[in-house]
């Protein structure tokens, strides 16, 4: 299978950064995280964000923006021992456990070079091999912004996007969800 290379495959040429939120603390996860930052847990013995790492490796991406908050200094020794050729920038979100993945993506956001297309990423989340690739190649200029999203389930927790038309109306966390999040539009 040939390997989307940023260069010459994007359709605009445009470079791409990637931001990938990795502040938070990964409650859900219960003791696993105690000592283990979420987005180093383990899925089929391989942590998730070196998943996320190796593919973006292979697409030669220009910019990586992780950033950290929960664990960082663990998150940021991990990178170095197992990617350290990556072109990767680290944002310190210090208040990671009050703001959530808003803020850290503001920040992240602050430092990525104007003109590009970004691709923003959670760093506890286990993407299918080739989905970053599948983005990549088809970010066109005339849409302004996209996001994939997995299909709603109700055993499903975190924040959730009410879709409409093929255009998101509104991303609310389930703190704050109503009963009838599903026939709303």
């Amino acid at each position: 299978m040939r390997k989307l290379t940023v260069e010459s495959d994007l359709p605009t040429g445009d470079p791409v950064a990637v931001v990938i939120l990795a502040a938070g603390r990964g409650s859900r996860l219960q003791g696993r995280t105690d000592l283990v930052p979420k987005c180093l847990v383990e899925v089929a013995g391989q942590p998730m964000l070196s998943r996320m790492l190796n593919e973006l490796e292979h697409l030669k991406v220009e910019h990586i923006v992780i950033v950290v908050g929960y664990l960082r200094e663990k998150i940021k020794d991990h990178v170095a021992t197992f990617h350290p050729t990556l072109p990767i920038t680290f944002v310190e979100n210090s208040q990671y456990h009050e703001t959530g993945s808003a803020k850290s993506l503001h920040l992240g956001l602050m430092v990525v070079p104007n003109s590009r297309h970004v691709l923003i990423v959670e760093a506890d989340v286990v993407l299918e091999e080739g989905l970053c690739e599948s983005v990549l190649k088809y970010c066109k200029k005339d849409i302004d912004a996209a996001t994939l999203l997995a299909p709603y389930a109700p055993d499903l927790s975190g924040t959730f996007a009410l879709v409409y038309n093929n255009c998101v109306l509104a991303w609310c966390h389930e703190s704050i969800r109503k009963p009838d999040f599903l026939l709303q539009k």
